[in-house]
């Protein structure tokens, strides 16, 4: 509703904006020197490009004694949706380089032959800072709201000293492989847009940078980029390190919008800040537990903090169509995820050790967090990640729910979604969230571990939803094909078909088969004498 609201307001402020055009014309014909040089207005600060601000607007500065200080109007009134970044832009052979009473800004030659459609666009601009002013107070303090969180020291690393999992030494050795593998699939998409534009305007790399914790108001965290560890759709995942010299991932949201159209902006702000709030607060959904206990008991891995570059603004808009945000989350880093393992993987006996392992890993770890009455919504193979040491985490918990509550669920990846729920997502219904929505995406993920492929032929990156309902309406269980499957396990082929079930109330759920299927109860000399 809240939604809704700020998306009429925004609109009618924008046609209301549209009656102002011909007073900016007059404006933009003194700004290139057709009235006399005295009576020519001061430059708008979109205009003036990314322009050194902060006094003007208020941005609360750090003293020499480490405490904040105002400078100008009250920080109360934060920064406007639009970056302004401090450094100036670079010029290309089109633009021109003028000094301004806001500080120094580029000119662009060709913008200034068409200036009507300039000023429009200024105005555009205009009431988009001030729709966001007034939407802001419904989206940016509830998720501050989520970052207060109990106090802890540095990020912790990923090093675990309990008893190897069996199979967990062969997982260990795979895990070793990813690196190489998994930054040259990155710079094959297209998130290396973005890591561009982070890197020459956001967070140079090999840089200290200095970042405001909003886990701990008041503290501040220095971190030096280092490179890219992985992306997806509406991230990049980058090396930090920090002070002490223990490295950390640090994941930067951005986010495709046409800055001209406003309900594009505002509806890509909203699913941001969305996502940041679930994936930041899952901590709070866990009951505020310590964070070391979340990542060496639950193997969850969570955010350890959320990050800011103080004096900047909430959003970084360094190109017209991507916007990047000012609120980054800090994780403990890991070698990799499990679908970077899979190509990895081969016939030998080792590779079947690290199969089996992960297979168990993967069914406690979501056994455990349904104890705690919460579904993580979206099970892939991208989001179990995977230690040096060979231990199986589970991350991304942009979608987690609670158990029970009633809720439209996003479609995040297609091929993963059992037939009942793609349906409700394609009708708009809400559906009530139960455990064993995650049983038939885990059942998808551990066949997808042994086979290298998705049950009946299904594609991972398949879109036709259409397509998907009517693979899975043709096929049960038992239709399922275990060939050139790596010589996978019987007792791990009726627990996918059981995770399988078509029926939601016959479909088993991660914590019964750990009861009642023998491959869970198995100890090392078994294991070992029946493979």
């Amino acid at each position: 509703m809240r939604a809704q609201v700020a998306l009429c307001l925004s609109l009618f402020l924008f046609a209301t904006g549209v009656f102002g055009i011909k007073l900016q014309i007059t404006s933009r014909q003194k700004k290139v020197g057709r009235l006399p040089a005295d009576t020519q207005p001061e430059e708008s600060a979109l205009e003036t490009g990314f322009s050194d601000s902060r006094a003007k607007r208020g941005f609360s500065q750090a003293s020499p004694d480490g405490r904040r200080q105002s400078a100008g109007r009250s920080p109360s009134r934060r920064s406007d949706w639009i970056s302004e970044i401090s450094a100036s832009p670079l010029e290309t052979p089109s633009s021109a380089t003028s000094t301004g009473r806001s500080g120094t800004y580029a000119v662009d030659r060709t913008q200034q032959r068409r200036p009507v459609w300039n000023r429009f666009r200024a105005v555009q601009t205009h009431f988009a800072r001030l729709a966001w002013r007034l939407c802001r107070p419904f989206i940016c303090p509830s998720v501050r709201r989520r970052f207060r969180h109990t106090e802890h020291g540095p990020i912790p690393a990923v090093n675990f000293r309990m008893g190897l999992e069996t199979g967990q030494a062969a997982l260990a050795d795979y895990c070793g492989m990813l690196r190489l593998t998994e930054r040259e699939a990155c710079t094959e998409t297209a998130q290396q847009v973005s890591d561009l534009l982070i890197s020459t305007q956001v967070m140079p790399p090999d840089r200290n940078l200095v970042f405001e914790s909003l886990f701990n108001p008041g503290s501040r965290v220095n971190l030096t980029r280092g490179e890219l560890l992985g992306c997806g759709g509406t991230s990049n995942v980058y090396s930090m390190t920090q002070e002490d010299g223990t490295k950390v991932a640090v994941k930067i949201l951005s986010s495709y919008a046409q800055m001209t159209n406003l309900a594009s902006v505002l509806s890509a702000g909203a699913s941001a800040m969305k996502i940041m709030r679930r994936e930041a607060g899952i901590s709070e959904l866990l009951g505020n537990q310590d964070l070391d206990d979340i990542l060496y008991n639950d193997r969850l891995l969570v955010p350890s903090d959320v990050l800011r570059l103080p004096g900047k603004n909430d959003w970084f808009f360094p190109e017209q169509s991507t916007v990047i945000y000012n609120f980054f989350l800090a994780f403990p880093i890991v070698a990799g995820t499990l679908e970077d393992v899979v190509p990895l993987l081969d016939t030998t006996q080792k590779s079947f050790a690290a199969r089996v392992s992960a297979t168990v890993q993967m069914v406690k770890v979501v056994a455990g967090l349904h104890r705690k009455g919460l579904v993580h919504g979206d099970l892939k193979p991208s989001n179990f990640l995977v230690s040096n040491s060979g231990i199986v985490l589970l991350g991304d918990f942009s979608y987690a729910y609670v158990r029970g509550q009633m809720s439209t669920f996003p479609i995040i990846t297609w091929a993963f979604f059992s037939p009942e729920n793609i349906r409700m997502a394609t009708q708009f219904s809400q559906v009530r969230v139960e455990l064993t929505h995650d049983s038939w995406m885990l059942a998808f993920t551990i066949y997808f571990l042994w086979c290298g492929r998705l049950p009946w032929g299904i594609a991972i990156e398949e879109g036709d939803y259409r397509k998907i309902v009517a693979i899975l309406d043709q096929n049960t269980p038992e239709t399922l094909n275990f060939h050139n499957c790596n010589g996978i396990p019987a007792g791990i082929q009726q627990l996918i078909r059981l995770l399988l079930a078509k029926d939601p109330n016959r479909r088993w759920t991660p914590e019964k088969a750990i009861a009642e299927l023998n491959i869970f109860k198995l100890n090392r000399s078994e294991y070992a004498a029946q493979t």
